[in-house]
C-alpha cells in the first residue's frame, strides 16, 4: 500500500493596513518521512521528521496541567474557600431541620 499526504494552509489578518498575522505551512508525508515548511510573519521554518519522530511528538502531553485546571484557568473560575464552607453549613442546617421534623 502506498501512502501520500499533502496539506497546506495560510492565514493573514490585516486591520487598517497593519498586518497582525501572516502564517503559512506546506506539509508532505510519503509514509516514511514528513517535510514541513512555512513561515510565521518573518520567521521561516523547515522541519523534516521520520515516523519515529512523529510518534515521539504525538506521545508527549500537550500540557502537564490537567484539563479541569486548564478550563478553570481559561474561564477564570476559582473556588472560594469561604463560599464553599458557607454552602456546606447551609446544607447541613437544612438537613438537620428535616431530620428533627421526622
Amino acid at each position: 500500500m502506498s501512502i501520500f499526504i499533502h496539506s497546506s494552509g495560510e492565514t493573514k489578518s490585516i486591520i487598517n493596513g497593519n498586518v497582525l498575522t501572516d502564517k503559512a505551512f506546506d506539509a508532505t508525508y510519503n509514509g516514511i518521512n514528513m517535510k514541513i515548511t512555512g513561515h510565521d510573519k518573518d520567521k521561516k521554518f523547515n522541519v523534516k521528521m521520520t515516523n519515529d519522530d512523529i510518534m515521539d511528538l504525538l506521545a508527549k502531553p500537550s500540557s502537564n496541567i490537567t484539563l479541569k485546571q486548564r478550563l478553570m484557568n481559561d474561564y477564570n473560575v476559582h473556588k472560594n474557600k469561604n463560599n464553599k464552607k458557607s454552602q456546606s453549613k447551609k446544607f447541613k442546617k437544612s438537613q438537620s431541620k428535616k431530620s428533627k421534623r421526622s
